[in-house]
């Protein structure tokens, strides 16, 4: 939510810029890495989570976190790859954006929820965050198109996907002391991936000056 509030007026400060591209092809997915891993952290930890947070009666239900924290992860890069409907300030948009989201959620929770209990809420409430995703950034290249290179995003995204879901799917088949390994597994590929696939050699320097840079303090 903090990188939420920042980004909406540092992205639109910066767009008359030259490098203002630049910028937000390096945002997006430094953006995407991060929030995935955390959701894949969430997930590792989340028997540990519900275990200190919630009644006994609600223990067993991690199932739900990874399926959340992935909706929460799709808003926030959805009202990122959104920016050029601010920018084109047709906030209208939204509206129709929103709408295919109630909708979807009005069609599919309920019958997620009658099969699968509160996993299916989870994940129908991920489905339909997707949907509305997908048509925020639809909307938005129309009206502003930008040079976002989603392909870098979408590739995290399915490999916090397949873990996570491998990891739903498991249960707690690979965990040490309540701790879930294969979510971590899936950390470590998305840094992998990440600086070897999706950041170029100028993002490769940035990131690895600002590293030392805090290392130092």
């Amino acid at each position: 939510n903090a990188f939420e509030t920042a980004w909406g007026p540092f992205s639109l400060s910066i767009f008359k810029e030259n490098d203002a591209t630049r910028t937000y092809q390096l945002m997006l997915p430094l953006f995407t890495v991060l929030v995935c891993c955390m959701v894949l952290f969430l997930t590792a930890i989340s028997e540990l989570l519900l275990f200190l947070l919630v009644s006994d009666e609600y223990r067993g239900a991690g199932i739900v976190v990874f399926a959340l924290s992935l909706t929460k992860a799709v808003e926030a890069i959805g009202s990122m790859t959104g920016l050029g409907i601010s920018l084109a300030k047709k906030s209208y948009l939204k509206l129709y954006s929103h709408l295919l989201m109630i909708l979807i959620s009005v069609l599919v929770l309920p019958l997620l929820s009658k099969s699968f209990g509160l996993a299916g809420l989870a994940f129908g409430s991920l489905i339909a965050m997707v949907a509305w995703a997908i048509l925020e950034t639809h909307f938005s290249q129309r009206v502003h198109p930008i040079d976002w290179r989603f392909t870098n995003t979408i590739l995290i995204l399915l490999i916090t996907l397949f873990f996570g879901s491998v990891d739903q799917i498991t249960l707690t088949s690979y965990t040490v002391r309540g701790v879930s390994l294969i979510p971590l597994l899936g950390i470590l590929s998305i840094i992998f991936v990440a600086w070897f696939k999706v950041f170029d050699f100028a993002h490769r320097s940035l990131l690895t000056q600002f590293l030392h840079q805090k290392m130092r303090r």
